[in-house]
């Protein structure tokens, strides 16, 4: 979570750098958090969602791509009770941390309001993280475990930039659904995110 912070810091920061050359360079820096949820049945209520990325627009062309990482919060689920006169609990909390290539359509428009169509593929590390404990007749014991793993997947999605298109910094919105391609069955997962972006 820390790294993160860092990385949208870094990212921000880079966009105000006084490089004349990189002036020029059709980049755009972006920023956000939101909310992510798994779609799949019995899936936690979500959680809380960061993350941020680049874009490279091509010259005289509705067409973009770029890189997106982030990283979700999809909630916790908790469970106890007393098992033949022992009192046990455990606590399961998932993660899921995307790292995709982004492709977009930025719809010509005019105005203050810019919508755009987007697709990615790439890498996705999805966790749980167990915490149990126990305790009979006055001894207790916990341990704690994780299970890990990275998968490729997909999403596709949408969004809006607002503000004037001459500004350095915009506000916007967007959207996505992902598909996680995990063992046995594949993970669904929504996010909507509101964005800074630093053009």
């Amino acid at each position: 979570m820390t790294k993160l912070y860092v990385l949208l810091a870094f990212l921000m920061l880079a966009a105000y750098l006084p490089t004349p050359a990189a002036a020029e360079l059709p980049f755009t820096i972006y920023g956000g958090a939101g909310f992510g949820k798994a779609m799949n049945d019995g899936a936690p209520g979500g959680g809380l969602g960061l993350g941020g990325g680049i874009v490279y627009q091509f010259e005289n062309s509705p067409f973009a791509i770029g890189g997106d990482l982030g990283y979700i919060m999809l909630g916790k689920e908790d469970w106890g009770g007393t098992f033949g006169g022992a009192e046990a609990s455990a606590e399961i909390t998932w993660s899921a941390i995307p790292f995709t290539a982004q492709g977009y359509y930025m719809i010509p428009v005019s105005g203050s309001v810019a919508p755009y169509l987007e697709a990615g593929a790439g890498f996705y590390n999805t966790r749980a993280k167990w915490k149990y404990s126990a305790s009979y007749e006055g001894i207790s014991i916990g341990q704690d475990e994780t299970d890990s793993s990275t998968d490729m997947g997909i999403n596709l999605g949408g969004g809006l930039k607002f503000g004037n298109p001459d500004a350095k910094m915009r506000f916007g919105a967007d959207a996505r659904y992902h598909i996680i391609m995990t063992e046995g069955e594949s993970t669904g997962m929504v996010t909507v995110f509101g964005r800074v972006y630093f053009e």
